[in-house]
């Protein structure tokens, strides 16, 4: 069954063969710019083929509103450290 169809049966209470699957991620620092999230979003369903895509912007935002600095990793697997100045 098509991603799509899994959905649209989802969504209409139908029994599904297997479970519509999704995983979503941040994808800093590429999110700090729009075309690079979408780009970097696009990559990730192209890649693993999950059932539908939720896109995520960075989750450290409502930090930096409280004066936190974030550094930001230069690889996509590390994780961002943050600190209060």
């Amino acid at each position: 069954m098509k991603p799509i169809k899994r959905i649209e049966a989802l969504l209409e209470g139908k029994r599904l063969e297997t479970p519509a699957i999704n995983l979503w991620k941040h994808f800093p620092p590429y999110d700090e710019d729009p075309k690079m999230l979408i780009k970097k979003t696009i990559q990730f369903q192209e890649r693993f083929h999950w059932d539908f895509v939720k896109v995520t912007y960075q989750g450290l935002f409502s930090i930096q509103d409280w004066g936190s600095k974030i550094k930001w990793p230069t690889r996509d697997c590390e994780w961002p450290i943050h600190a209060l100045v």
